[in-house]
């Protein structure tokens, strides 16, 4: 199953089965060298997006209820970038990809808490939830149908 990406990239999905279940799946970026990265590592990494686009949505949400409490200092999520993986790319090349994000903490905001910087912060976390999701829908869908490839009547 291959499906084209951007001009000279495409995206080949290759899998290996252990007595009928299904051992690994590797997504190959194939154009300039070969990455190959397993889907539980992109999982994973969609995994850490989706924790912080929540404490993001958290973190607004309690801005959004509080704003106009007297005293209440609103709050910023701090993320940082986790260290990227060195991946092979064939021969003695290799290339990193990126691991995610992790939380480092939350900062205190000692301004008037803004109504509608919180209400953007609040629709881009939803949408950083939702992009991350999507990841994981892509990957059942492709299990789907690697699972269920050789029970199809053809």
């Amino acid at each position: 199953m291959a499906v084209s990406v951007s001009y000279a990239f495409q995206w080949t999905l290759v899998a290996s089965f252990d007595e009928g279940d299904l051992a690994n799946v590797f997504l190959s970026l194939r154009g300039r060298g070969a990455c190959v990265m397993s889907l539980g590592s992109v999982l994973q990494t969609a995994l850490t997006g989706m924790s912080a686009a929540s404490a993001m949505v958290e973190v607004a949400s309690n801005n959004i209820a509080n704003w106009q409490t007297e005293g209440f200092e609103a709050q910023r999520v701090n993320l940082a970038t986790q260290p990227p993986a060195t991946v092979s790319a064939g021969g003695s090349n290799s290339v990193q990809v990126g691991t995610g994000v992790r939380i480092v903490g939350l900062q205190a905001d000692s301004s008037k808490a803004d109504l509608g910087q919180n209400l953007v912060d609040l629709t881009l976390a939803s949408t950083q939830f939702r992009a991350n999701a999507n990841v994981f829908q892509t990957a059942d869908s492709l299990l789907d149908e690697l699972v269920y490839l050789g029970r199809r009547d053809g």
